[in-house]
């Protein structure tokens, strides 16, 4: 199913979500950043996380895991199902929001921190700018936004259909095989998506895989209000 451009939620995701089993582990840009910025934080109950389209919820199950009081949003029934069977499974509890990244059903600045963790990637760029408008209307003022979004070059960049500048669909190997819509961002195209905030702090992480026959190159973008 091929989705208009300015579409946020692709229905196939939702069939995504009912046939594939996802990580159980958070990737370590997560736990680094979450380290960093809000271990130290007393109580943990009252700091205040967002998972950005949360998918099969390892980041989620984290967060929770750690004693951050947690919401978490995805547009498929079946990954917040799948989310809330973890966490119970765990003892662990979060509120899940069915429904739009791009029309976030909270209230506006009310989370100390929004995480995402590959759900900007997989929409067309005018819906990503709608989302992270979003996030700076429900971050508090001073909170941050981790992205965590494949960089230009990355394995599949430039794989299946193009649809948009940078964004292709169907790839047929890689990361993002059998996956939909991915957008790769050249490190220039950051300021102007990730605008309005105070500041911008960018890494880069590669790793290599098949006997370094391929580069899974991604950034780590930390935003403050």
């Amino acid at each position: 199913m091929t989705k208009a451009l300015d579409q946020a939620w692709d229905p196939s995701w939702e069939k995504v979500h009912a046939a594939r089993e996802w990580g159980s582990y958070p990737d370590e840009a997560l736990i680094r950043f979450t380290a960093r910025h809000y271990y130290k934080a007393e109580p943990r109950a009252a700091v205040r996380f967002l998972d950005l389209g949360c998918g099969g919820g390892a980041a989620t199950w984290y967060l929770c895991r750690e004693g951050f009081d947690v919401s978490a949003i995805d547009g498929s029934k079946s990954a917040l199902a799948s989310v809330e069977r973890r966490l119970q499974r765990d003892g662990y509890s979060a509120n899940l929001a069915l429904g739009d990244v791009t029309a976030l059903p909270f209230e506006g600045r009310s989370f100390d921190c929004v995480v995402e963790i590959g759900c900007l990637t997989c929409l067309p760029r005018a819906a990503a700018v709608r989302a992270i408008d979003e996030v700076r209307r429900v971050l508090k003022p001073g909170g941050r936004l981790l992205s965590y979004t494949p960089a230009s070059g990355c394995w599949g960049d430039g794989l299946g259909r193009e649809v948009e500048a940078d964004t292709f669909d169907g790839a047929s190997e890689g990361p993002f095989a059998g996956l939909g819509l991915v957008r790769f961002i050249s490190e220039d195209q950051i300021p102007s998506l990730y605008s309005g905030f105070s500041s911008v702090a960018i890494d880069r992480v590669d790793r290599t895989v098949d006997e370094r026959k391929h580069t899974v190159s991604q950034w780590s973008i930390v935003c403050q209000l």
